[in-house]
């Protein structure tokens, strides 16, 4: 884009209902299950009573096997059954990016024949472009569960502050935040 050039109406749009910003993070240690506000973990509307159940993130080296076979903790979360879905497939196509692109990187690294110095460059600027993607464009919710210690993380900051009201849970404040 050129400088001086306004947004395009589309993009102007897209960026008001999509902030670019740092996702906000709740830390509740020593519970079994999460309390939430009667509002939709995605969109924020009143839910009635509908949930999806959500898995864990993986967490460690070693933890992406855990989650491809189901191991890692459940959470039922209230959402709708069309937002829950998208939320799902996010987190599924963000997690199998990072593997694929992985294992597609050390793949094309072996047949080139390359050094492993040359093998880690491509495979960590593989891995980047998801990771990055992440980081600026979060998904509404996800979570990771780890040594009885839940690390929630919200898009929407004020369902983050009152999840944490409901549970004792601690606001992790980032002075990095772009909203």
């Amino acid at each position: 884009m050129a400088a001086g050039k306004p947004l395009g109406k589309r993009t102007a749009r897209w960026l008001r209902r999509n902030p670019l910003g740092l996702s906000t993070d709740v830390i509740v240690e020593s519970r079994e299950s999460i309390d939430f506000p009667g509002l939709c973990v995605v969109c924020g509307k009143d839910v009635s009573g509908t949930s999806v159940r959500l898995r864990g993130n993986p967490v460690g080296f070693h933890g992406m096997l855990p989650w491809i076979i189901q191991r890692t903790k459940p959470l039922i979360v209230p959402a709708h059954r069309s937002c829950g879905r998208v939320l799902w497939l996010t987190v599924l196509w963000r997690n199998m990016s990072l593997l694929v692109l992985a294992t597609a990187g050390v793949a094309l690294a072996l047949w080139l024949e390359w050094s492993r110095w040359q093998a880690l460059g491509l495979v960590t600027g593989l891995v980047a472009v998801p990771i990055l993607w992440h980081v600026f464009c979060p998904v509404a919710f996800e979570f990771t569960f780890k040594g009885g210690r839940f690390v929630l993380s919200f898009r929407d900051h004020e369902l983050a502050v009152k999840v944490a009201e409901m549970n004792e849970g601690v606001v992790e404040e980032d002075v990095n935040r772009c909203r």
